[in-house]
């Protein structure tokens, strides 16, 4: 009687569903390798193609995806190729320069900004104080410093995400830095008047410095 010379196929029982399956069953690419696992491709389907590293489809194209269309495998190729270039590049580049954006428009107008800003919010609460103890004569410089306070406020807040947007140059230019961009003439005519009716308090001293707007260039 003649001898079975087939070779028994080598099988592997999954560790999920417990069914025993050819060893080919159990071969998905892992960590670059194209690795025999311990649970089956239908209980953990293998990585698409589209889906791994580009090491990874090298690797793929030379075994596993050997019968897949290779227009389809050059397609796949060709879109991650526009998308690195179109997207993943430019917001590198962004990243990249984010930091030295932000501190060139910080040193050239958003810190001087917030330093006024809180200046004069502080220097408004003070003055306040002594209109609540009936003290009128401090009544101009409490509407002064108030309506400064809020410019000061929209210049920041306005100022602030324009220095973040994609394509916002690395240095502001003469207009960005300029506080003037973010207000009317008519605010500023306003803010000059109010300042005007800040008159000498006897027995104040007067305030430490000027107001940063005195210096604000056309």
């Amino acid at each position: 009687m003649p001898s079975n010379t087939t070779k028994p196929l080598a099988t592997r029982r999954c560790t999920l569903c417990s069914r025993d399956l050819p060893l080919r069953l159990f071969r998905r690419w892992s960590r670059l390798k194209l690795r025999l696992e311990d649970s089956c491709n239908a209980c953990i389907p293998p990585k698409p193609y589209k889906e791994m590293t580009k090491r990874e489809r090298i690797n793929a194209r030379s075994t596993s995806h050997t019968k897949v269309s290779p227009a389809y495998l050059d397609a796949i190729d060709r879109r991650e190729r526009e998308h690195f270039k179109n997207s993943v590049l430019p917001d590198r580049a962004y990243a990249a320069h984010s930091r030295t954006r932000r501190e060139n428009w910080n040193a050239a107008l958003l810190n001087a900004v917030r330093d006024e800003f809180a200046w004069a919010s502080n220097t408004y609460l003070r003055h306040r104080s002594m209109v609540d103890k009936n003290k009128a004569e401090y009544q101009p410089y409490v509407a002064f410093y108030k309506y400064y306070a809020d410019l000061l406020k929209r210049i920041r807040d306005t100022a602030t995400p324009k220095s973040k947007l994609r394509g916002t140059p690395i240095k502001p230019t003469m207009e960005d830095a300029n506080p003037l961009t973010y207000i009317t003439p008519e605010e500023l005519t306003r803010l000059k008047y109010l300042y005007t009716q800040c008159t000498p308090i006897h027995g104040k001293r007067s305030a430490a410095r000027d107001p940063w707007f005195l210096f604000w260039q056309q």
